[in-house]
């Protein structure tokens, strides 16, 4: 008989592989592993000692000294995809026992395996002498039975092999959990059922045998057996048995069809033969140049989709990230925009294989361009997303629309330095907004554009290509935005109430009054919404406070009702900011507030009407990133309703 040689291999749990080298084996030899021989592996070992501080840059922004660290890789480690055990290699869990309490293996009688169904089974002995063993028992069970059960996939895992300074990562087959089985307790049921069937069974041929004979033993009319026949109602049994007599389950066949195969369970030295098993999870052929459709951020997206109800963006960018399977339940037009504010840079022909076949069949390049040019500009063949559908702010678009003309004007890439310097964007964002569009050229330290120009489409549809060219280049509209460049670097610009800025640390007031303001000021954008007991309980609590230049003891109940007059209004008994001093906002708060004002809860689709029917012919769609900094102030979501807040 020949003897084939499988791996098991436990990280943490247990994950087995089977690499049968003879197709008629019966028997295989399974190596285990609990715990990493590290001394026989290779490992990427760096000191953090000897990895230099990144270098700092001072920068000054509105008059601000700002440090930057530069950005460079300190380390990096080739990732390779090996297939050379994905088909055996299994995750073996006990969700019924914690980690510090596992089976002990020492009392293996057998582990048993069906490749094909994904199936295991361990006997492990059953030790007689212990407090916990029954010998009274009618029946004494020496072993009890562990049975697996499939966990079906909702991501995927893989075992990692660092060697040479390489990763290299193997698909688990699948993911298996192990439980106690009853058998025994099952067949006694069943030998239980079917002793009471038959019971049941003779009494009823008993019952039939006495009432055919009643009456002295004479002759049953025929025609009262033929009414016994068409009325008498089918029972259970019979059901149960008409089941019985059917073809058997083919599933159920092909299961009990393939045969067990036992396996050894071997110890975790490093011998020779287990170290030949850990080679076959190094990738054999390697490919160092593969190309991909998306960015690294679009492959992520892509492989763990996001669909979430409503969602607050903490970064530069609004980012709703939904399945493709999503996408092609939309309409055409909504299926476009949900393309480009996913993949920010995206080439016609991508575009074109994204939209579902059902909308796309009998569709014209030019309805697909009309849509485009809705939501996204074309600067040197590629198609880029328009800043109002991607960033969380005025100042952000304003700074995104601004990088996009320096594409437009620039063949030698983007300098982030002299971007944010020239905005006023902080590092942090400035990179964000860069890096959805552009890679960096890690030696000129230049920001360059994602893809390559779509030379195709800029021949096919020179019209289209000219339109954007003549956007780009006219004056007027380069003059208006550079103003806006401007002015996003004036510390003035943001101007409330007679002040540049309104510091985070009321202290920093000169005055009574002026500490009042800005305690407000920064409660409410907390806040959102604050009723005037929530209101004067901070003040006291702040009063409270014993530091120097604290100057609330000095206020007043008539301070706090004037302060409130010149900075609030009252929606529903409790007070929220006039203004957040963006009238791009404030046009649509203002309505929002209107609205909630009359009543408490507002779904999406009833705000967005009302938007329409108030603002009437100068109606803008309201961009995705106002709309949720709006709502998130005002109100909670509960479900698809927002709920204005009780300001508590």
């Amino acid at each position: 008989m020949d003897t084939s040689s499988t791996t098991i291999t436990e990280p943490k749990d247990i994950d087995m592989t089977e690499t049968p080298q003879n197709s008629n084996t019966n028997t295989t030899t399974t190596t285990t592993t609990t715990k990493t021989n590290i001394d026989k592996l290779d490992e990427l070992n760096e000191s953090d000692e000897n990895i230099p501080p990144p270098p700092k840059t001072k920068v000054i922004i509105n008059g601000i000294e700002e440090e930057e660290e530069e950005d460079y890789v300190i380390h990096e480690i080739p990732v390779y995809l090996s297939q050379s055990l994905s088909n055996n290699l299994y995750l073996f869990q006990y969700p019924l026992r914690q980690p510090w309490r596992p089976y002990d293996m020492s009392k293996l009688e057998e582990l048993r395996i069906k490749p094909k169904q994904q199936k295991v089974e361990i006997d492990l002995s059953i030790d007689p002498d212990t407090d916990n063993y029954n010998p009274d028992a009618q029946t004494k069970t020496t072993k009890y039975t562990l049975s697996s059960t499939t966990v079906s996939h909702r991501t995927n895992y893989a075992i990692g092999l660092m060697k040479s300074n390489e990763l290299h990562l193997t698909p688990l087959q699948s993911i298996i959990q192990l439980r106690p089985q009853f058998n025994y307790f099952d067949d006694k049921w069943q030998e239980e059922k079917l002793r009471k069937k038959q019971e049941t069974k003779d009494d009823e041929e008993d019952e039939e045998a006495n009432g055919n004979g009643g009456g002295g033993g004479g002759s049953v009319d025929p025609l009262n057996k033929i009414a016994s026949m068409q009325f008498k109602k089918p029972s259970a049994k019979m059901s149960a048995a008409a089941v019985a007599n059917q073809q058997p389950n083919i599933i159920k066949q092909i299961e009990n069809d393939e045969q067990w195969i036992k396996v050894n369970l071997v110890d975790d030295e490093f011998d020779g033969e287990l170290m030949q098993q850990f080679d076959k999870l190094q990738c054999d052929e390697i490919f160092n140049d593969i190309k991909y459709d998306l960015n690294e951020s679009q492959y992520f997206d892509m492989l763990c989709p996001r669909v979430p109800d409503e969602w607050v963006a903490k970064s530069a960018y609004t980012h709703e990230t939904v399945s493709l399977e999503t996408v092609h339940k939309m309409s055409l037009a909504l299926q476009i925009k949900t393309i480009m504010t996913n993949g920010h840079v995206v080439p016609y022909t991508k575009i074109k294989q994204l939209v579902s076949q059902a909308v796309k069949r009998g569709l014209m390049d030019h309805q697909i361009i009309e849509h485009l040019e809705t939501y996204a500009v074309l600067i040197k063949g590629r198609w880029i997303v328009k800043s109002e559908y991607v960033t969380k702010d005025s100042d952000l678009e304003i700074g995104r629309d601004y990088l996009l003309l320096l594409f437009f004007d620039s063949d030698d890439g983007i300098d982030k330095k002299e971007f944010c310097k020239e905005t006023g964007i902080s590092f942090e964002d400035g990179r964000e907004l860069l890096s959805k569009i552009s890679d960096l050229d890690n030696k000129s330290r230049r920001w360059h554009l994602k893809k390559q120009p779509d030379d195709d489409f800029i021949d096919q549809n020179p019209f289209t290509v000219d339109k954007f060219y003549q956007q780009f280049s006219d004056s007027t509209q380069r003059k208006e935005l550079l103003d806006k460049v401007k002015e996003l670097t004036n510390p003035n610009r943001h101007s409330i109430f007679g002040f540049p800025r309104i510091p985070t640390n009321y202290r920093e007031g000169k005055s009574v009054e002026h500490q009042l303001l800005f305690l407000l000021y920064n409660f409410f954008k907390q806040q959102g919404v604050c009723s005037i007991e929530l209101i004067k309980q901070y003040i006291a609590s702040q009063r409270e406070i014993k530091t120097e230049n604290n100057l609330l003891y000095q206020v007043t109940d008539k301070m706090v009702d004037d302060q409130l007059k010149k900075m609030a209004t009252i929606v529903r008994y409790s007070y929220v900011l006039k203004s957040t001093g963006n009238q791009k906002v404030d046009k649509y708060r203002d309505i929002i507030l209107e609205a909630f004002n009359k009543t408490g809860g507002l779904k999406k689709e009833d705000i967005i009407n009302l938007l329409r029917e108030k603002m009437d012919t100068n109606y803008v769609e309201i961009p995705q990133n106002i709309f949720i900094q709006i709502l998130s102030e005002l109100a909670e979501a509960k479900g698809k309703v927002w709920v204005f807040k009780a300001g508590k």
